[in-house]
């Protein structure tokens, strides 16, 4: 029988995502609307380019987070878009 006045303990809470593009408002709002419930975020398929990365970067880093990523690359079979693209947000408490 478990009592009412039990301590539960923290874990270290990860966050993954395969956003298939970070092009949308929408998926920065979902992200940094979630924050406070992680301790670390991955998001993968970003598609976002150099200058894009370092923008979300730094708007994870004015929500209390250590950011690094690597920006999407261009195809190698297409002259068109780009593919990967990957952002890690730890909180700068750890």
């Amino acid at each position: 029988r478990a009592k009412k006045d039990m301590k539960v303990q923290k874990g270290f809470k990860i966050y993954f995502a395969n956003v298939t593009g970070w092009n949308d408002k929408k998926v920065t709002e979902y992200v940094f609307g979630n924050a406070d419930k992680y301790d670390m975020m991955l998001v993968a398929e970003t598609h976002l380019n150099e200058e894009q990365t370092h923008e979300v970067r730094q708007q994870a880093r004015a929500e209390g987070f250590e950011a690094e990523g690597a920006a999407a690359e261009p195809p190698a079979r297409s002259e068109y878009g780009n593919h990967g693209g990957v952002l890690s947000f730890t909180k700068k408490c750890w």
